[in-house]
């Protein structure tokens, strides 16, 4: 159990170290308490119609590695593999994505991430729906070959895992 007041906590915490917070009280006796660096994806409302969106990719994490070329090569293969995933998945929908070339980020002290943005242009409220629902969960929390990685969770945890990694 969590204390009442952790979310203020969480909140004042994550203003210092480049996090996203959010309290989300799903029935008088449970709510979901999240931090996070990255953001899945956000839309921003474009003046001629449509949203440009934004989908930041985390993949990779070190604690001494502060240039790309310093991360291990299992560190680079993994964020790699999860844009090449997050790519396919934008153009999956029919949409055209751009790539902007991999960077390292330090959201909390002593911890670094690759981090890539892709950016794709969307037409329609149902198309941002299409595309998050193509995106969650991301490879960083499931695997590469999303299905496959769902069946082996499934087969090999027992429990579910509910609103883990969720989006709200």
């Amino acid at each position: 159990d969590l204390p009442d007041d952790v979310f203020p906590w969480l909140l004042e915490d994550s203003l210092n170290t480049n996090c996203y917070s959010i309290e989300y009280q799903i029935t008088p006796d449970s709510k979901v308490v999240s931090c996070s660096p990255e953001t899945l994806c956000s839309f921003q409302v474009l003046p001629q119609g449509g949203s440009k969106a934004n989908i930041d990719i985390l993949g990779g994490t070190d604690t001494m590695a502060t240039k790309l070329e310093e991360f291990s090569s299992k560190n680079r293969s993994e964020h790699s593999s999860i844009l090449s995933e997050v790519v396919q998945n934008v153009k999956d929908l029919g949409l055209k994505p751009s790539v902007v070339e991999p960077k390292v980020v330090s959201p909390h002290a002593g911890v670094n991430h690759i981090h890539s943005n892709v950016t794709c242009r969307v037409e329609s409220d149902q198309q941002e729906i299409e595309l998050i629902s193509k995106l969650h969960p991301t490879p960083a929390v499931c695997g590469v070959g999303r299905q496959q990685a769902f069946e082996v969770i499934n087969e090999s945890e027992p429990f579910s895992r509910g609103l883990y990694s969720g989006v709200v």
